[in-house]
């Protein structure tokens, strides 16, 4: 997710956010861009320094290269950003539900994206 402005379409908030978070590069390494919600999320993020509160979509971005090839310039909220497929993700999350791994994202969040991973038909992975 990424904070909308007023005047600007959900697509491109999406877009902007991957622009602004992993570099303008990537915009044209963008193979498809999927909207896993048909309505906005209300999102409650506390950073311990300042609480985020955003109402948006939720995106499912596939790139044309592995991200071994592609050229990231990071930002300060995805630096320690982890690469994962799909299924190392969804096993991942599973053990956040469980209470056996540390936080991916919004714990009372988690439960929500696995549900939206299955029933979602994401493209297939190289």
């Amino acid at each position: 997710g990424e904070h909308t402005t007023p005047d600007e379409e959900p697509i491109e908030t999406a877009k902007r956010g991957i622009s602004e978070e992993l570099g303008d590069d990537l915009l044209d390494e963008i193979k498809s861009i999927q909207n896993l919600t048909e309505t906005p999320q209300y999102l409650v993020f506390d950073w311990g320094h300042r609480v985020d509160r955003q109402l948006t979509y939720i995106w499912h971005a596939q790139l044309g290269k592995r991200h071994e090839d592609l050229h990231l310039v990071l930002d300060d909220e995805v630096a320690n950003h982890k690469w994962l497929d799909m299924d190392k993700l969804k096993k991942q999350l599973r053990k956040e539900i469980n209470g056996t791994h540390e936080v991916f994202c919004v714990p009372t969040e988690t439960e929500y994206y696995v549900n939206m991973i299955n029933t979602t038909k994401l493209p297939p992975e190289r």
